[in-house]
């Protein structure tokens, strides 16, 4: 056996074909993952994440090769891509004259792989809150769909959708259904 860190190689006499139903075995005992159009295998009770694996054959023995990463890679992976996408996980911003909007995003991943997040708004020249609601969020391509689940407060006069979806553009959100024009032209969250 040899490893380095996240990569471990096993040698074995036994055949190429019995140590590859083996494996395949092996690995329809763990949780398959789809991410980054590549299935990766977690492992909940260790906690990792078989990333890749291979068996190639010598003349005088077998090797079993296979790398792993802490944690669920895909949980990660969406993470990141989604961060890369919205320039973070930092909250998203419209402060003009007439409203203050604010995208809260949260990184928690829960175990479905839902992104939460908190959207408020406010109407300065009114005085009065529109919107504070929870949900979750998704991108996909170059837009992030925020599904509304519970509103701390909500202004009755003013038809909320159930979702809204924003263009990512420049790691910027721009509200494409604006319910709000009455207020403003244009949500754009900085």
């Amino acid at each position: 056996m040899q490893n380095n860190e996240n990569n471990y190689s096993f040698k074995s006499f036994r055949g190429r074909n019995v140590l590859k139903s083996e494996m395949k075995s092996y690995l329809k005992s763990l949780k398959s993952e789809s991410c980054n159009n590549t299935v990766y295998y977690y492992d909940e009770n260790t906690d990792v994440t078989i990333i890749n694996y291979s068996v190639v054959s010598n003349i005088l023995y077998n090797t079993i090769s296979y790398s792993v990463r802490n944690g669920n890679y895909c949980d990660k992976f969406w993470i990141n891509d989604y961060g890369k996408k919205i320039g973070g996980y930092s909250v998203k911003i419209m402060n003009t004259e007439n409203m203050v909007i604010g995208f809260y995003p949260s990184v928690r991943v829960n175990e479905d792989k839902i992104f939460t997040a908190e959207l408020s708004i406010f109407d300065n020249k009114n005085d009065k809150t529109i919107e504070v609601s929870t949900g979750t969020f998704e991108i996909k391509n170059n837009e992030l769909v925020y599904y509304r689940k519970d509103f701390y407060e909500k202004d009755d006069s003013i038809d909320i959708p159930d979702k809204s979806v924003f263009k990512i553009k420049n790691k910027q959100l721009i509200l494409e259904d604006n319910y709000l024009s009455d207020y403003v032209n244009d949500v754009i969250l900085k």
